[in-house]
């Protein structure tokens, strides 16, 4: 078992997680081992102030320093979705929608993947 657990409490992970641990029954058990990030979880890992730090994979994956261990398994994920659209009163907007395209396309998918996203199909 680590000695010390960190994430971002006010962020949309640590709020999943804080409700997680209850959940699944160790909010007790961790609680001593907290060790609250006042910003990026994955820095203060890498700054050696935490040995686990729980956040999103795109923001473990470009902090040297800090490994991705991997997932929480996909029973106990949380996924967020993004919607796109093009506003009807935007001075670009066929630029908007050229982009909206491009970020559904398989190239994009390999991006986004590649930065710790998961593309929706």
């Amino acid at each position: 078992m680590p000695n010390s657990i960190t994430y971002v409490e006010q962020g949309a992970s640590g709020i999943y997680l804080k409700d997680l641990f209850v959940r699944l029954g160790i909010a007790d058990a961790i609680k001593p081992k907290l060790k609250l990030a006042p910003t990026a979880a994955a820095e203060f890992v890498a700054k050696g102030e935490a040995e686990i730090g729980m956040t999103q994979i795109s923001e473990i994956l470009p902090v040297a320093g800090a490994d991705l261990v991997g997932p929480l398994p996909s029973d106990i994920q949380s996924y967020t979705s993004f919607a796109a659209a093009a506003g009807s009163g935007a001075k670009q907007s066929d630029a908007a929608r050229s982009l909206i395209r491009f970020l559904a396309t398989p190239d994009a998918a390999r991006v986004m993947k590649a930065k710790g996203l998961e593309p929706s199909n």
